[in-house]
């Protein structure tokens, strides 16, 4: 581990000093724990590429708000690895680009009044909680507005299924449970993140990414779809894709994968026109 640490530290050099010291320190921390053990194996260039892909996007491997995800090895041997980056790292992106970037949240219960619309000047929206002290009380969603002057303006909800299957899936089962609302609220923070960083083509590739690490599923898709998806100009080519292979996946997972992907990348598509 040494070795590495020197090697990576000389592989470094043209960055901040105290940001290559601090990731070091954090590496070699998290190298001597059994979970992450792994983490010894990972080439010094592949350490250095996702060390400047963060640096590029205005943030440090710290193992909290950015993490080092490993994939594999496959069947044919190979093993990647990624960065993940929870919502405040996210967030932190959105507002390195967008500098005014605002974000409004709320968990919506029964009996509160929440509505909103799109209009020409933005969306338009009416929150009001029945009772904010009353205990015990049934979350049916959660909502996040982002603005971002002459950006985005939108409006980010989420059910309780669609919070269920983000509960289901996470490795955060203890924290889900205990501070549900924090982490429902978190999810739709990252979500609203998501869709503004896709106005630009290399955030777009930092969402691309996570939604792989966060939906495992994706990889049950076949290469060529997930190449046929990435390369769609414009809704007719996902028009055609979806026709072709809606319902002729393999799995229910892969199909599950299908539909996230198109959503995204129509998403994208809107995005651009806008």
């Amino acid at each position: 581990m040494d070795n590495m640490i020197k090697q990576l530290r000389a592989l470094l050099a043209p960055y901040d000093k105290d940001q290559v010291e601090e990731f070091l320190k954090v590496l070699f921390i998290k190298a001597q724990d059994s979970k992450t053990a792994w983490l010894t194996a990972v080439p010094a260039l592949t350490l250095q590429g996702l060390f400047a892909k963060a640096q590029k996007w205005g943030l440090l491997i710290d193992f909290e708000n950015v993490t080092i995800d490993k994939r594999g090895p496959n069947k044919q041997g190979v093993t990647t690895y990624s960065l993940r980056l929870d919502y405040h790292a996210m967030q932190n992106v959105v507002i390195n680009k967008f500098p005014d970037a605002k974000f409004t949240t709320g968990v919506i219960y029964q009996g509160d009044a929440f509505e909103y619309k799109s209009t020409d000047a933005g969306v338009q929206f009416n929150y009001v909680p029945k009772n904010i002290f009353e205990k015990g009380k049934t979350a049916i969603g959660v909502f996040c507005h982002l603005t971002a002057s002459g950006i985005a303006d939108l409006m980010i909800t989420l059910n309780m299924e669609d919070l269920a299957k983000m509960q289901s899936s996470s490795t955060m089962a203890y924290i889900w449970k205990n501070w549900w609302s924090e982490m429902a609220i978190k999810s739709a923070i990252k979500r609203a993140c998501k869709r503004i960083m896709y106005l630009d083509k290399d955030l777009a590739q930092m969402v691309n990414e996570d939604n792989l690490n966060s939906n495992p599923d994706l990889l049950n898709l076949p290469e060529g779809v997930k190449e046929q998806i990435a390369q769609a100009q414009t809704r007719d080519d996902l028009a055609t894709i979806y026709h072709e292979y809606n319902g002729k996946l393999k799995t229910p997972e892969a199909q599950a994968a299908f539909q996230t992907q198109l959503s995204e990348k129509q998403w994208e598509l809107n995005s651009e026109a806008a």
